[in-house]
C-alpha cells in the first residue's frame, strides 16, 4: 500500500529514531501555516507587509518596510 501521509507525530525522540520511512518537509506550506497566516493580520495592523518580512527585508521604521 503506497499512500502519502500529510501529518505524522511522535511522542518521544526514540520513536523518530526507529522510524524507517522518509521525511519530506514542504517548506512553503510550513512557512504559510506557521508564519504567514498567523502573523498576517498582526503585521498588517502595524503596516508591515508579511511577504517582505518572510523574505528577509528590513526596515528602519514602520512606514519604510519594503
Amino acid at each position: 500500500m503506497n499512500r502519502n501521509i500529510d501529518v505524522i507525530g511522535f511522542n518521544t525522540v526514540d520513536e523518530i529514531a526507529s522510524y524507517d520511512g522518509e521525511f519530506i518537509v514542504d517548506v512553503d506550506r510550513m512557512i504559510e501555516g506557521a508564519v504567514i497566516r498567523p502573523l498576517d493580520s498582526v503585521l498588517a495592523a502595524i503596516e508591515i507587509d508579511v511577504q517582505c518580512a518572510v523574505n528577509g527585508m528590513s526596515q528602519k521604521g514602520l512606514a519604510s518596510f519594503c
